[in-house]
């Protein structure tokens, strides 16, 4: 754990919750000026990309299954949340 996720910790915040957030705000900023179903099959590829083969490889410190599933959901969040709120899964 690096010292940031410590003091996150310490703060009494979960710094999977604050990760989880930070992916799904991105997502979701990326339809709010892209809103269509190509960017929705591109991001959900490029985040299972980048999640699952370049973050479990590279990020430091290592993350765990559990980092990288809860960042590609929070991707995948983002776009489902954006999608609807568009009026693009209605």
């Amino acid at each position: 754990m690096n010292r940031l996720t410590a003091l996150i910790a310490a703060i009494g915040v979960n710094p999977y919750w604050i990760a989880f957030n930070a992916h799904w705000g991105f997502a979701f900023a990326l339809m709010t000026f892209l809103p269509s179903w190509w960017t929705v099959a591109a991001g959900v590829a490029i985040a299972g990309v980048k999640e699952f083969y370049f973050d479990a490889r590279n990020e430091v410190p290592k993350q765990t299954a559990l980092d990288n599933w809860s960042d590609f959901l929070g991707y995948c969040f983002g776009l489902g949340l954006a999608g609807w709120h568009s009026g693009l899964f209605r």
